[in-house]
């Protein structure tokens, strides 16, 4: 059975390494803002960087490719839905993947770990909206 995985954590719970540990396409609405293998994040594009991997996933998925894991912060169920559609379409199982790091929600420890200059009080937000699934 073809594959969608979707990752959700907040930035710097460690979501990135266990991507990894699924092989298969990764595919995350952050490569819209890496050039010249910089990271440049300018909220104003963020719908359109969105898109762009929205669109990717369903190439991926009329591809064939048989596990593809979305690499997203996936905080509100409306961030998962256009994957969902996208999964029924193309016959794809969903499987929701959290890390089990211990400090997944702890925002402090999230700020240090993450690679992406993400604001703390960004960290915070997103803990305090997240929305379970399942």
């Amino acid at each position: 059975m073809k594959q969608l995985v979707i990752m959700r954590g907040v930035p710097g719970s460690g979501k990135s390494t266990l991507a990894l540990t699924y092989g298969g396409v990764i595919l995350s609405t952050d490569d819209f803002f890496v050039a010249n293998g910089q990271y440049c994040f300018d909220p104003t594009k963020l719908k359109e960087a969105h898109a762009f991997n929205q669109d990717r996933t369903k190439l991926a998925m009329i591809k064939g490719n048989e596990v593809i894991v979305i690499d997203n912060t996936n905080i509100l169920r409306a961030h998962i839905q256009p994957y969902l559609d996208l999964a029924e379409q193309y016959g794809y199982e969903v499987t929701y993947s959290i890390p089990l790091t211990p400090w997944a929600f702890d925002a402090q420890e999230c700020f240090k770990r993450c690679t992406h200059n993400v604001p703390l009080a960004t960290i915070e937000r997103m803990i305090a909206i997240w929305e379970e699934i399942e």
